[in-house]
């Protein structure tokens, strides 16, 4: 953890005053300017990035040309420079408040929305103008100063600005974005331009006039996803009154592909502007309290959509392991109907679990869960930290690892996290000791652990790729797949891979990497793969058993809408509006036992581990357990 900053603390001619805030790559205090006597802001860098002599170089060189910008909307930088160790960054202090706060006190008129996503589009174009690609433009790097209805923004952080010309000095796999506001092209590594930030530009509207980014999920595996594959939603299935101009103005800016999107950010503002006055009066306040949508294990969202002739059925699957443990995916779908086998029963008496007393308290907005060798393992995404859970005691220790953690993996003694866009850091389970960070020269959007293996997917490259879990050592080549591969699995010396272009799923040798068997063919929309105790299932738009080459679908009753964990003798259904979890047989015909009930209704992650399930309450940042009779 690096430490704060003492008030009275002398760097670079400013007397730190006190913390302003923390980002992923450093920290920003209110400082008084000794020479000139005034308040300025000083950002000071984190030591792992600090000692990067790649990262030094891009840093001078990018502080100077962020430097040379004069727009009214680009917060002036005033000096950079080293001392006793540090890296920093002096600029002038804005009395104001970051947008992601902004949008979290619930409302912001959509007048005052585009007319914020405006000033900053003249910024970035000034930016654009000189060579310069920004690449993380998101709310908290947005300042607002001014009142309400006539806002003054500020673009800051320009710490991982490129130029467009530049194809170096940027090691593999640091993290150069944020998920939620990444274009298609920066995910993939591909050179990026102006277009790239105008794509963010356009989340950051489309966040301002819903409440929500547009492809809202709990895991970064599914966010990564929806902005290669999905379509962004409409503006108006998530807020009505806005007017249809502007949801196609604000899809135009999240195309896919660069071309297909405006000449210019303020481009997109000025079409934004006209798409509120063309289509009627200016619009009033529209309230936000979150994404209308039901957010599952791996992070899926999906929208309600009733289906013909009644009411919709869905279930979002996550499979956990048992003894060896550790989460193998997480599936969303609409259930698939059959005809050829009864209805469910209904449930069987008989007590099958019971929620223990005492959540355990872990680091903040965790987004994944894994188990092995007595303990569990949160990766918790705002601190960048994991927790470690000694089951023995209960008690947790926070180790940090730095980036944003989105999802972890249990092997050989070691706790695997996904923490950068393409990185893994391995932390050693036994004692805590955090390893070197493992940088992959693809960006990455899913990955699963094996017995000796740790597997991701490169869709850039329509292949995966794997690291040996014993030495650390990323193995060289990747390996050809299928069009489009998206969910992966690994469990039984087997790796399981859904090619979404193909619609299969290909099963491989986990020691060799080579084809296991005929591929499968899936029923259209199935994307995601879970396998543990000798099952495998598919999901996405449907959800159905794999059993040798026959693919087999699931029937649930009474409209179960959640989640599901794999164990050695059932499925465990959790069922998000009505906060209950049932164990059902494999086939899903009939429930095990009684619905166990006060769980949480929305839950990030669960697994079965150490005789037990456990539950990730990502809202309140505790796991919780119940004890399986």
């Amino acid at each position: 953890m690096e430490r704060d900053l003492a008030p009275g603390t002398v760097i670079g001619g400013v007397s730190i005053i006190g913390l302003a805030g923390r980002g992923g790559m450093g920290s920003v205090y209110r400082a008084q300017h000794l020479a000139l006597d005034r308040t300025v802001a000083i950002k000071v860098m984190n030591a792992d990035v600090a000692d990067d002599p790649e990262f030094l170089a891009r840093f001078r060189r990018e502080a100077r040309l962020a430097a040379a910008l004069d727009h009214p909307h680009v917060v002036p930088i005033m000096h950079a420079g080293e001392e006793g160790g540090r890296v920093y960054l002096t600029m002038k202090f804005v009395d104001g408040t970051d947008l992601s706060k902004v949008i979290r006190e619930g409302s912001v008129e959509p007048a005052e929305a585009v007319e914020i996503v405006h000033q900053v589009a003249g910024a970035l174009d000034a930016a654009h103008a000189r060579g310069l690609v920004h690449r993380d433009v998101k709310p908290a790097n947005i300042l607002v100063s001014g009142s309400r209805g006539r806002p003054h923004s500020y673009l800051t952080d320009f710490g991982i600005t490129k130029e467009v010309s530049d194809n170096g000095l940027t090691a593999a796999g640091m993290t150069i974005g944020t998920v939620d506001y990444m274009s298609p092209e920066q995910i993939n590594g591909d050179p990026v331009d102006g277009r790239s930030d105008q794509y963010a530009l356009a989340c950051v509207l489309f966040q301002l006039l819903t409440g929500r980014v547009p492809f809202a999920a709990d895991r970064q595996v599914a966010r990564i996803s929806g902005h290669l594959y999905s379509p962004p939603p409409d503006l108006r299935t998530i807020r009505p009154q806005l007017p249809g101009e502007l949801a196609h103005v604000v899809a135009k800016g999240l195309a896919k592909q660069p071309d297909q999107r405006f000449g210019s950010c303020t481009a997109l503002a000025e079409a934004a502007r006209a798409a509120l006055v063309d289509g009627g009066s200016v619009h009033s306040t529209v309230p936000f309290v979150g994404a209308d949508a039901t957010h599952g294990p791996g992070g899926s969202t999906m929208m309600s959509a009733p289906r013909p002739g009644g009411p919709s059925r869905r279930v979002l699957l996550g499979a956990g392991a048992g003894a060896a443990a550790l989460a193998a995916g997480a599936i969303g779908w609409y259930l698939i109907p059959r005809d050829d086998e009864p209805a469910g029963t209904g449930p069987s008496p008989g007590v099958v679990g019971e929620l223990k007393a005492g959540a355990i308290s872990v680091g903040p907005n965790p987004r994944g869960l894994a188990g092995g060798d007595g303990a569990l393992w949160t990766a918790n995404y705002d601190d960048g930290t994991v927790s470690r859970i000694d089951l023995a005691n209960r008690t947790v220790r926070s180790i940090k690892v730095n980036g944003g953690p989105g999802s972890l993996h249990f092997g050989q003694g070691k706790t695997w996290v996904w923490n950068y866009s393409s990185s893994f850091t391995p932390v050693d389970a036994a004692t805590g000791e955090v390893g070197e960070l493992i940088r992959l020269d693809h960006a990455i959007s899913r990955s699963a652990a094996g017995t000796d293996f740790l597997w991701y997917v490169v869709p850039s490259q329509q292949a995966i790729g794997r690291i040996d879990m014993r030495s650390g050592e990323n193995i060289p080549g990747l390996i050809k797949v299928g069009s489009r591969p998206d969910g992966i699995a690994a469990s039984g010396g087997k790796v399981y891979v859904v090619c979404v272009g193909d619609r299969a799923l290909v099963t491989l040798d986990e020691a060799t990497g080579q084809p296991a068997g005929e591929r499968v063919d899936l029923p259209a929309g199935i994307v995601e793969v879970v396998a543990a105790f000798g099952r495998v299932f598919v999901g996405g738009n449907g959800l159905a058993q794999v059993r040798g080459s026959k693919v087999t679908a699931a029937d649930l009753e009474n409209n179960v809408r959640g989640s599901a964990a794999l164990g050695n003798d059932g499925v465990w259904i959790h069922d998000g509006s009505g906060g209950t979890i049932t164990k059902y047989d494999f086939d899903l015909n009939a429930p095990l036992g009684a619905s166990i009930a006060g769980v949480p209704p929305r839950l990030v992650d669960f697994l079965v581990f150490s005789g037990s399930l456990w539950l990730l309450d990502g809202d309140n940042s505790q796991v919780h357990e119940i004890r399986i009779l």
